[in-house]
């Protein structure tokens, strides 16, 4: 069973960042044009900042996120290692979320009525995430310290 599990979780996460990576190449290009039509010089470039930073935080948590499948087949996934990574994870998250909402916000300042309301919504579902992540953790930091006794009485 772990064997199945723990190539189905590396396999969403590959087809996660191969889907991240067409996005960027083939959408961002896109939106900067459609973009430059609402925003100034200046406002332009640090919404290609703000995007820049939400992309590395993305990344970060998606690679980070690819030890998850090897901790599964070696079945070491309550581990308080493993908790700190979860927390971690929804840190940035939560972070990603919080940064791809104030770009939204921004863009209603400048007019923007298209873009924005999508880009509501998925901040809100990656905080919701991130919520749920780190109520995870949690669960795993206490079966880490659960699992760690057992292995003492035996």
């Amino acid at each position: 069973m772990k064997t199945k599990t723990h190539i189905f979780v590396a396999a969403v996460l590959a087809l996660m960042l191969i889907a991240s990576v067409f996005m960027a190449a083939l959408w961002l290009p896109l939106i900067f044009t459609y973009l430059s039509a609402f925003l100034s010089g200046r406002a332009f470039t640090v919404f290609q900042i703000l995007c820049g930073m939400i992309g590395v935080v993305f990344f970060s948590i998606l690679l980070s996120a690819l030890v998850f499948p090897k901790a599964i087949a070696e079945d070491k996934i309550f581990t308080s290692h493993t908790a700190k990574r979860l927390k971690w994870l929804s840190v940035a998250l939560l972070a990603d979320g919080v940064l791809l909402c104030a770009v939204a916000a921004w863009l209603m300042i400048a007019g923007e009525r298209l873009l924005m309301p999508a880009m509501l919504f998925v901040s809100l579902i990656g905080v919701m995430v991130a919520l749920a992540i780190f109520v995870l953790s949690a669960y795993i930091a206490r079966a880490a310290v659960l699992k760690e006794e057992a292995d003492a009485t035996l």
